[in-house]
C-alpha cells in the first residue's frame, strides 16, 4: 500500500467526520430551537390562563358587590 492509496480514504473518511458533526451540531440547534418555541408557546399558554383567572375572579367579586348593594336581587 502507497501513501496514495490511504490519501483518498482519509480524505473521505475526514469529510464523512466533517459532515457527521456539522449535522449533529445543526440538529442540536434545531432541538434547541424547537424547545424554545414550545416553551414560548406553554408561557403564552399560562399567561392567557392567569388573565381569564384574573378576569373571572374580579368579574364575581363585582357581582357579589353589586348583588350586596342591592340586597341581593340581581
Amino acid at each position: 500500500m502507497s501513501l496514495g492509496e490511504i490519501e483518498p480514504a482519509a480524505s473521505a473518511a475526514i469529510i464523512l467526520v466533517s459532515v457527521l458533526v456539522l449535522g449533529w451540531g445543526a440538529g442540536s440547534v434545531s432541538s434547541q430551537a424547537e424547545i424554545d418555541r414550545l416553551t414560548s408557546i406553554e408561557t403564552g399558554r399560562r399567561i392567557q390562563a392567569n388573565c381569564l383567572i384574573t378576569t373571572r375572579n374580579r368579574l364575581e367579586r363585582d357581582i357579589e358587590q353589586l348583588q350586596g348593594a342591592k340586597g341581593g336581587a340581581l
